[in-house]
């Protein structure tokens, strides 16, 4: 299985899904921006990315902009995870795999995650 990245500029949210894929057997790695986010999937190759739209520095467009110019998207599914009240438009202009809307229900996320991690 391959790991989970998040990228999530909020600390509480970073917790909170770091431990429960934890939980679930996944390995999971934190950027809490686009930038930092870059690098770790240059690094560890992430089969899931977990992206929140509105960050500092780089946000989740600039990032799926960047990481498609790169070449990183490969085999890499991203599901947006963002409370953006145009999450829904943006996520389908930046072929994404999905999307699940702040707040969530955990069971729903989870079952988007298990579908999607390879």
């Amino acid at each position: 299985m391959k790991p989970i990245l998040i990228v999530d500029d909020d600390p509480g949210l970073q917790e909170m899904l770091q431990a429960t894929l934890e939980y679930e057997g996944y390995t999971v790695f934190i950027a809490e921006d686009g930038q930092k986010a870059l690098a770790v999937a240059e690094q560890e190759h992430p089969g899931l990315v977990l992206l929140d739209l509105m960050m500092p520095r780089m946000d989740g467009r600039a990032f799926m902009a960047e990481l498609e110019r790169r070449g990183l998207r490969g085999e890499m599914a991203v599901l947006v995870v963002s409370a953006d009240r145009h999450a829904k438009e943006i996520a389908e202009g930046l072929n994404v795999d999905g999307l699940i809307l702040k707040p969530f229900d955990v069971p729903e996320f989870m079952a988007a995650v298990h579908q999607m991690a390879r």
